[in-house]
């Protein structure tokens, strides 16, 4: 019996819709035409080189003015890196507050993940990190900005004692936007804000809601914005149900992207305090419909983002490349500087690690300063090194000049010879002209 076969979700007769996960009928067997990927074009590559993702292709569909595909879409990398630039300079132009990324391999992969945990009601994700500055945070605005969900961002406090309290304000501010609005909202939890907190942060993610966060003052407030016309209301039941209405609201239109990072090194680290925390918060992973790894970045990333920087020319900060060989020249420093990089991390990771620490040292931020510094030691030393031509130019001309009249004086004197030549015979002449007069006269 054909009804039976169960299809799994990601199957589906075209892409952007699926089939649900339940016996499909004789008209679904009808309708599908076959699997999302056709052989064909996975047959001179990897099933891995081509990335599902949502949103990112409709932006740059309709920034190229093409007809947009608003489904779950395969691409290649390389056109889904395109678009995520597109989105990108999108971004930049809309907010006030730009980013700088660089879309090698592994931010690609990480933003395509970001995209399909919020194309679904109930998708939150897990991001875990072994050193600082990886790029959740950055990658999670742009995701949120093109699934057009508004971010609200939680970071660790100064003091300890300020975190719980911060995490409710933004957890009640994220509600009501997700709740009460009913508009998709995006909630980033920064990592180390504590156990307590992410026991509320736990319960968000699998229940709408968590226990003392709202105020008699605020369940009120919530009742009659969730009441048909704004009417209020003293029957519990009534009130129950807006109260439910309210959460369902949240469960399907809020997204929590949770930071955790685990400690350790290339060479050793230290799982045991991660699993404590994660057995202490099961609903964490439970809740999850993704749990990405953002490990340190590889020699072809560190590479690739030199590369990206050498080459932006908008920063102001330029180096004077040779015309003839700028790719070959930029290509070297990039892998040099990589491997200076990651070559120093590696030596002082194994001098350290005992210490079962991300060295802040050695974070993908530290590199960029690096290749940031670089760049302007280059621009510098250029432009001091073209000073200091410009005047040497300029002495160069001046003795030049010197030579110049030099020249021109002894063409004057060699020309004013042959006059010399002619009076002196003169002058001669005239001399014994007078010799002889005064002979004469004598005589």
């Amino acid at each position: 019996n054909m009804s039976s076969l169960q299809q799994p979700e990601s199957y589906s007769s075209k892409p952007g819709s699926a089939f649900k996960a339940t016996s499909l009928t004789d008209t679904d067997l009808k309708n599908y035409s076959g699997p999302l990927v056709p052989l064909s074009d996975i047959q001179n590559g990897c099933l891995s080189d081509i990335i599902f993702s949502k949103f990112y292709m409709t932006h740059h569909s309709e920034a190229q003015e093409l007809a947009s595909e608003t489904g779950y879409t395969p691409q290649p990398e390389a056109v889904l890196a395109e678009a995520l630039r597109t989105c990108l300079m999108k971004y930049n132009k809309e907010t006030s507050l730009r980013l700088n990324l660089v879309f090698f391999s592994e931010a690609v992969r990480h933003a395509a993940r970001l995209s399909r945990v919020l194309a679904h009601p109930r998708g939150h994700a897990l991001l875990l990190g072994l050193s600082y500055a990886t790029g959740r945070a950055t990658l999670a605005k742009l995701a949120a900005f093109v699934a057009k969900c508004k971010m609200f961002e939680l970071k660790r406090q100064t003091l300890p004692t300020h975190n719980l309290s911060m995490v409710h304000k933004y957890i009640k501010q994220s509600s009501f936007h997700a709740g009460i609005q009913g508009k998709p909202t995006v909630l980033l939890v920064h990592a180390d804000i504590g156990e307590e907190c992410l026991q509320d942060i736990s319960a968000i993610m699998t229940e709408g809601t968590a226990p003392g966060v709202y105020t008699e003052e605020d369940f009120q407030n919530i009742i009659s914005q969730m009441m048909p016309g704004g009417v209020h209301t003293k029957r519990v039941d009534k009130m129950q149900l807006a109260f439910d209405r309210f959460v369902k609201r949240i469960q399907q239109n809020l997204h929590v992207l949770v930071c955790l990072n685990y400690r350790g090194n290339r060479y050793s680290s230290n799982w045991q305090a991660f699993h404590h925390k994660l057995q202490k918060h099961p609903n964490l992973i439970k809740n999850s419909w993704s749990i990405d790894v953002y490990l340190p970045w590889s020699h072809r990333a560190l590479s690739q983002v030199a590369r990206t920087w050498l080459e932006d020319t908008t920063s102001g900060v330029l180096i004077p490349w040779s015309p003839q060989r700028t790719s070959e020249q930029i290509e070297m420093a990039s892998n040099g500087m990589a491997y200076i990089h990651f070559s120093a991390q590696a030596a002082v990771e194994r001098l350290y690690y005992h210490q079962m620490e991300p060295l802040q040292m050695f974070t993908p931020l530290t590199f960029m300063e690096f290749v940031h510094l670089f760049k302007i030691i280059a621009a510098f030393l250029a432009q001091t090194e073209k000073a200091k031509g410009g005047k040497f130019e300029k002495a160069l001309a001046k003795i030049d000049e010197a030579f110049g009249s030099i020249a021109e004086y002894k063409r004057k004197v060699s020309d004013l010879v042959p006059q010399s030549s002619s009076a002196g015979g003169v002058i001669n002449d005239l001399v014994t002209q007078v010799d002889n007069l005064k002979q004469s006269y004598r005589q």
